[in-house]
C-alpha cells in the first residue's frame, strides 16, 4: 500500500499492474475462512498465495527483481534523487552527496539530540553542519519553513460561474527553480542586520535569502504576503505590529518589496549559491525531478494515462518535495521499540534551504496571482494550497505576469515538460457555496467539493451526488456545530504498546465539526448580505456572504477568532444577524491585556534568543548544562524559565507572540553584553 497511488492501493489494481488476477472467495465465504480452509484446502491455499504473488510481482516492476524495496514509495522517491543528484554534482556516494546537497557531514560524537539545541532532522542520523554558517543558515531555513497557503477570502453563496484553477505541478516547478547551495565555500555570501530591506536585497523571487523582519504593507494591498504563524496557521496581517516580527524567506520577501511594503531586517542571511563548471548556477532538484517526469512519461506511453504506472510515478514527483523537508519542522511518532514518541529524523533529501524557498515560492505565485486578479477588479474565493477559486478564466489567468514571477515560472515548466503554461483549469460551477477554508461545495458533479473535516455518512461514497447534498444541507441549514460521528481503527502505536494495547476492532468517534468561517481575514461588515441558498428538497437557508481584507494585526485577528470559538460552543456563524452579534462583540468587547508584563518579557527574550533573532552569549554557552542557563535567566528578577518553557519556545508558532525588541529594554541590551555567564553589577527596578 505504501508502494501504490492513492486511489489505487488494493490488491485488484496492483494485480492488474502485475498481470495477475486477484482471486476472490466465493459467496459470503470471505467471513467465514476458517470454514472455507477446512472445506475447500486447495482453493484457500491458492487464494492466500495469489495475493502474495501479486505484491511480490508487484515490487519486482517497480523496483526491479531480487531488490530490497524502501520502505514507502517517497523513500524509493528519495534514493532516485540521491543517485541522480550524486551524478549531477559528480560525487561517488551519498556521504559527499549530503555535503554538496544539504551541507552535512557525519558526526561520530552524536549519541544523543541536547534539549532541542540541534536541528534534529539532522542530529537524529547521526550528522551535522560543516561549518557554522551551515549550522546558521540550516536554522534560519528552517524557521522560514512554513506549510501552504489557506483561506477563504470570500465566505458565501454565489450563484455565478466561477472557475477552479490549479498549478500546474506546483511544486515540482518550484522545485526546479531553487538554487543549492555552496557549502564548501561557505554558505552565507551576506548578513544584513537592522536595517530596512530593498529590493537589491532581494533582486530575484530565487534569490536565496532568508530573514527575520518586522513588515508594513500599503492600505491598498488585498493579500499581504508576510505570514505569522499563530493560533496553529499562517495569517497574512497588514503589519506586523504587536509581535517581533516573523522568519521568512526570499520569494515572498521579494513579492512584498514589489508591492511597495516596508520591511525591517532584524537578521537576514543571503545565501551563496552553487555553481557548475560552466558558470550556471547549481539545480539538483531540477535535474532528479525532471527525471522522474521523464520516466512518468514512458510509463503513460506504454500503460496509458491514469494507469497505475503512470500515477506511481506521479506520486513519486510529488514525494520528493515532502522528503526535503521531513523533520525540518519537528515530527515525532511512535516508536514501538523504545515504546515513546520520537522525532521520525530527516530523510536523505532533508534540506531546509530547498524545502522552505520552494513552498515560498508556491505561496508567492498564488498571492501575486490573487493581488493581481484583485488589482484588475478580479476575485478570488478560496485559496488551498496549490489552487484557487475565480471568478476569471484560466486564460486571463495565464496571461498575468506576476510582477515577473511568472517568466521565472515558465522558464521552469519549459525546462521540465516542454510546455511553458503554468496554469490549469480543475472544476467548473455556477453554484459555489463557500463556507471557510477548505470549506466548498457545488452540486455539480464537476464542481468542487472541499468537506472541511467533515466525513460523508456511512454507505455514501466522497465526491458522490449524494455526499454533495448532504454537505450542502448540513453547511446551509445548520444551527451550531454539525455532529460528525466516525468510525476509527486503532492507530500503530495503540496497536504496538506493550501495555494496554488493543486489538484491531474499529470504535465510533463521536465529535461535532464547526463549518463556520475562521476569521483569517477581516469580515467587511458593509459587503455582507444574506443570501438564500437553494437545497435539494426545494427549501431556501440564509446564508452571510461578504468579502474580506487583512487584519491590521495578528492581535485583531487572534481576538476575533477567540470570540467566534465562544460562539461555536452554542450557536453559528451563519446568517447576517449572527454575524452581527459577533461584530458586536468584536468592536466593543475588551482588548489585549498582558496580565504579567514581566513574563511576557521573560519569555519574549528566550523566544528571541532560541528563535535566532538574537544570540545571548550566556544562552548561547554550549559548555553550561542547560539547569545553568535556566538558573542565570532567575538571576534577572523577571521570573523563571522551565525546560518546557525552554523547549517550547523554538516552535515557529512562538514568533508570534514575541513583543517587539524595543519592548524587551534595558533587560535585553544587558544580556547582550553580559559575558558567558556573568550578570551586571547594577540593579534598575529591582530587576539586574
Amino acid at each position: 500500500m505504501t508502494h501504490a497511488p492513492a486511489g489505487k492501493r488494493t490488491l485488484a489494481a496492483i494485480g492488474a499492474a502485475a498481470g495477475i488476477e486477484k482471486l476472490e472467495v466465493p459467496g459470503d465465504r470471505i467471513s467465514r475462512m476458517t470454514e472455507y480452509r477446512r472445506e475447500h484446502l486447495n482453493d484457500f491455499l491458492n487464494y492466500g498465495v495469489n495475493d502474495a504473488e501479486i505484491v511480490v510481482e508487484f515490487l519486482a516492476r517497480i523496483w526491479g527483481e531480487g531488490m530490497l524495496p524502501p520502505v514507502t514509495l517517497g523513500g524509493g522517491a528519495a534514493a532516485s534523487l540521491v543517485a541522480s543528484g550524486s551524478e549531477y554534482f559528480g560525487v561517488a556516494s551519498p556521504k559527499e552527496f549530503r555535503l554538496a546537497f544539504s551541507g552535512l557531514v557525519e558526526d561520530d560524537a552524536v549519541d544523543v539530540v541536547e534539549e532541542g539545541d540541534e536541528l534534529t532532522f539532522y542530529a537524529k542520523r547521526g550528522r551535522t553542519p560543516v561549518d557554522g554558517a551551515a549550522a546558521q543558515l540550516s536554522k534560519a531555513f528552517a524557521s522560514a519553513y512554513h506549510g501552504g497557503l489557506n483561506a477563504c477570502p470570500a465566505p458565501g453563496y454565489y450563484p455565478t460561474r466561477t472557475i477552479d484553477i490549479d498549478a500546474k505541478n506546483a511544486y515540482p516547478t518550484a522545485m526546479a527553480l531553487v538554487p543549492d547551495l555552496d557549502w564548501e565555500t561557505g554558505a552565507i555570501r551576506d548578513v544584513i542586520h537592522e536595517r530596512n530591506l530593498s529590493t537589491s536585497d532581494v533582486p530575484e523571487p530565487t534569490t536565496s535569502f532568508v530573514a527575520f523582519v518586522s513588515f508594513e504593507f500599503p492600505g491598498h494591498v488585498s493579500y499581504p504576503t508576510l505570514p505569522i504563524v499563530a493560533d496553529g496557521t499562517l495569517i497574512y496581517p497588514r503589519s506586523s505590529e504587536g509581535t517581533a516580527g516573523t522568519w521568512v524567506c526570499g520569494p515572498e520577501l521579494w513579492l512584498a518589496l514589489r508591492l511597495g511594503a516596508k520591511v525591517f531586517c532584524q537578521i537576514g542571511f543571503a545565501g551563496r549559491p552553487a555553481h557548475r563548471v560552466d558558470g550556471s548556477i547549481s539545480l539538483s532538484l531540477r535535474h532528479g525531478v525532471k527525471q522522474l517526469i521523464e520516466d512518468r512519461a514512458t510509463a503513460k506511453r506504454l500503460f496509458g494515462k491514469g494507469s497505475l504506472e503512470e500515477e506511481t510515478l506521479k506520486t513519486g514527483v510529488c514525494t520528493i518535495y515532502g522528503k526535503t523537508a521531513q523533520d525540518v519542522a519537528e515530527q515525532r511518532s511512535w516508536d514501538a521499540h523504545k515504546q515513546e514518541m520520537d522525532n521520525v529524523g530527516g530523510s536523505a533529501i532533508s534540506s531546509p534551504s530547498h524545502a522552505a524557498t520552494t513552498t515560498s515560492l508556491v505561496r508567492a505565485q498564488l498571492l501575486a496571482t490573487m493581488n493581481q486578479i484583485a488589482e484588475r477588479g478580479g476575485q478570488v474565493f478560496s485559496v488551498t494550497t496549490d489552487g484557487f477559486i475565480t471568478d476569471w478564466s484560466s486564460t486571463d489567468v495565464e496571461n498575468l505576469d506576476l510582477y515577473g514571477l511568472a517568466t521565472h515560472l515558465r522558464e521552469a515548466r519549459k525546462a521540465l515538460t516542454g510546455d511553458a503554461t503554468i496554469w490549469e483549469a480543475k472544476h467548473v460551477q455556477d453554484d459555489l457555496v463557500n463556507f471557510t477554508t477548505r470549506g466548498n461545495v457545488s452540486l455539480r458533479s464537476d464542481g468542487v467539493c472541499a468537506h472541511n473535516g467533515l466525513k460523508p455518512s456511512e454507505g455514501i461514497e466522497a465526491d458522490s451526488p449524494e455526499d454533495r447534498e448532504e454537505l450542502l444541507v448540513n453547511v446551509v441549514t445548520r444551527e451550531g456545530r454539525v455532529e460528525n460521528a466516525y468510525r476509527r481503527f486503532p492507530s500503530f502505536q495503540e496497536l504496538s504498546r506493550r501495555e494496554g494495547r488493543k486489538d484491531f476492532i474499529p470504535s465510533v468517534v463521536e465529535r461535532a465539526v464547526s463549518m463556520d468561517f475562521d476569521l483569517k481575514r477581516r469580515p467587511l461588515m458593509a459587503s455582507m448580505s444574506g443570501e438564500s441558498v437553494p437545497v435539494p428538497d426545494g427549501s431556501k437557508h440564509e446564508m452571510a456572504t461578504f468579502q474580506t481584507a487583512p487584519w491590521d494585526s495578528i492581535e485583531e485577528c487572534l481576538r476575533a477568532r477567540a470570540i467566534a470559538r465562544e460562539i461555536a460552543k452554542t450557536g453559528c456563524l451563519r446568517t447576517v444577524d449572527e454575524w452581527k452579534d459577533w461584530h458586536v462583540r468584536f468592536a466593543h468587547g475588551k482588548g489585549h491585556r498582558i496580565v504579567t508584563p514581566r513574563r511576557a518579557v521573560l519569555m519574549s527574550i528566550v523566544m528571541a534568543h532560541r528563535q535566532g533573532v538574537v544570540t545571548i552569549p550566556t544562552l548561547a554557552d554550549r559548555d553550561l548544562s542547560l539547569f545553568d542557563r535556566l538558573d542565570w535567566i532567575a538571576q534577572w528578577g523577571l521570573g523563571t524559565v522551565s525546560e518546557g518553557d525552554w523547549k517550547n519556545a523554538r516552535r515557529p508558532e512562538r514568533a508570534s507572540q514575541m513583543l517587539p525588541l524595543s519592548e524587551l529594554e534595558p533587560w535585553l541590551s544587558r544580556m547582550l553584553s553580559a559575558a558567558p555567564g556573568r550578570l551586571p553589577l547594577e540593579r534598575s527596578g529591582g530587576a539586574l
